[in-house]
Parts: structure tokens; sequence; C-alpha cells
């Protein structure tokens, strides 16, 4: 077991860089692996407590030379992440990270256990240049800064939210119709004058046999379109109530439609969409949450960027 302990101290240190310059080349490949784990990072965050960061501890940033502002931004707070997820034990509780690391070594020594590789592995701190473990601390600290606290928002702030997103929550207007129909396809070149004939005997209601709903209640347009064909919808929602329609044309023929009932669309109240109101609000302010974790990390230590080329 020395002999190959020794072997893997010796060769890893060409791994590192060469699964970097693998990841670069096979980017797809990398996030596959990486998306297949994503699941079993679930049961680690469940019990995290997100640890405060060592007093006056410098985290060094490390950048390209030709690094500009937005890019050292990203760069420290992608430190911040990795020096989270180091401190909550991560590297070392996450079976995903494990495993990886396990392998990684492997792949070098055969010889050596899985946990003789793990060891190693955690031994030389891989985690801080595989492309592929960096992602997967990087998620599993943004997921814990932004769901340790299942905040509640007040009903005063879930309305706001409300009427500042109407139109996401909108519910459409319906209408309740029925059509004559006047086939294109059994009428042909003689379309036009079976349609100014049905048009002067509407009260007998013949109808070309079809495929299509003689009548439709409470539809939303999304339906009638599926039906008709686009755009079909719009021009029944503009009919007035109770009166047979001039010819609208659609994808199949001619139809007379008479309107028999039209409700305008609503915007649904708080309590009748309050659990996806809720979800919704959480969602939203994830972004802003993990803006203000990072924040307060990033004032409670040094940082220290160096550049290189």
């Amino acid at each position: 077991m020395a002999s190959g302990a020794t072997r893997a101290r010796v060769e890893l240190a060409h791994l590192v860089p060469a699964v970097s310059v693998f990841a670069r080349r096979h980017p797809l490949v990398v996030f596959a692996l990486l998306g297949t784990a994503l699941f079993a990072g679930r049961s680690v965050l469940e019990h995290v407590t997100p640890p405060e960061p060592p007093a006056a501890e410098t985290l060094t940033v490390r950048v390209p030379e030709s690094a500009d502002g937005d890019e050292v931004e990203r760069a420290t707070d992608e430190a911040v992440l990795l020096s989270f997820a180091t401190r909550a034990g991560f590297v070392q509780r996450d079976p995903a990270i494990r495993d990886r690391l396990a392998r990684n070594v492997q792949f070098v020594d055969a010889t050596l256990s899985r946990s003789e590789a793990l060891e190693e592995g955690l031994r030389l701190q891989m985690e801080r240049s595989d492309p592929v473990v960096r992602a997967r601390l990087i998620w599993l600290a943004t997921e814990t800064l932004t769901s340790a606290d299942r905040f509640t928002p007040t009903d005063e702030q879930l309305q706001a939210y409300l009427e500042r997103n109407e139109a996401r929550y909108r519910r459409p207007p319906t209408v309740t119709f029925e059509q004559i129909f006047v086939s294109r396809e059994r009428h042909g070149e003689a379309l036009d004058a079976r349609v100014e004939w049905v048009g002067e005997r509407l009260a007998a209601g013949p109808s070309d046999p079809g495929l299509l709903p003689a009548s439709m209640t409470r539809a939303r347009p999304s339906r009638i379109d599926a039906h008709f064909g686009g755009g079909f919808a719009e021009r029944v929602l503009a009919l007035e109530v109770d009166h047979w329609s001039a010819p609208l044309p659609s994808t199949y023929g001619v139809h007379f439609v008479r309107v028999r009932e039209r409700l305008p669309g609503q915007v649904p109240t708080l309590e009748s969409i309050r659990e996806r109101l809720l979800d919704d609000y959480r969602h939203d302010a994830r972004p802003e949450r993990l803006r203000s974790a990072l924040r307060r990390m990033r004032s409670a230590v040094r940082i220290r960027v160096v550049r290189s080329s």
C-alpha cells in the first residue's frame, strides 16, 4: 500500500491539470457527471448548519492578468462559496464528491482501495482544482445559503408581489358559443355560394359534418385555437353576445358563430393561489438572498486578489 500511495502522490501532481484540461475540452461530459450527482446532495443539505467564517480570514482570489472588474467579482463570489462549502464539511460528507475524489486517485493508482484513494485525494486537496467537484461545491453552498431559512412573507408582501406580477397570474377570458360550419373541403369552388345560402337560413341551423365541436362552454382562447386554428378565439371574443356573426374563416372553412356568454379575464385572489404565490415569491427572492449572504461573508474576510498570466 505504501508504494502505491507514494506513486499516487507523484503522479497526481500531473493529474490535476489533466482533469482541468479534460473539463475544458469536454464540458458536456463534465456537466453530465455533475448532473447525475445532484440528487444525492439534497440529503447532505438537510443536515447543514451554515458555519460562520473565521475571524480575520484572508481569502486569496486568483484571476488572469487580463480579468476585468466583473470577472474579479465573479471569481471572488466563487471563492467565498467554495470557502463556505469547505467549512460546512461538504467535501467530507457529500457522497458524490467523495466518489469523484476516490475515482480520480484510482485513475492514477488502481491498486489503492476506495478508502485509501479517498484519503489521498483529501490529503492532496484535489477538490480545489477538480472542476466537477468545484462546481458541485458551489451548487451545494448556493442551495444552503438560499434555502437555510424558509422565511414566510407577510400577506402584505404577497399581495404586493401579486400586484407586481398580475400578468403572470391573470386567468384568461372564457367564452361559450355555438357555430355553424361550412366545409372548404366539401364544397371546393362552390364554397362562397354555400356560405351565402347558409347565411340566409341560420335559423334552420344547417352545418356540414366534421370533427369540429358544434359548441364550446366557457372555453379559454388556447382551447378554442387548438380546435379551430390560431387567431380564431380572438375573433370570437370580439363578437356581440346573442347575435350570429358574419362568416368567420378558419383553416377548415367558414363559420357562423353565436356567443352565448363571455367572461373577462380575472386576477385571482391571494387566498385562492396562496401556495403558488408563496413558492414563486421564495423562488424569485433567491438571487437577492444569495447576494445578501455573499455580502455578509465577504465583509467578514480580507480579500486578496492575485493576478497571473
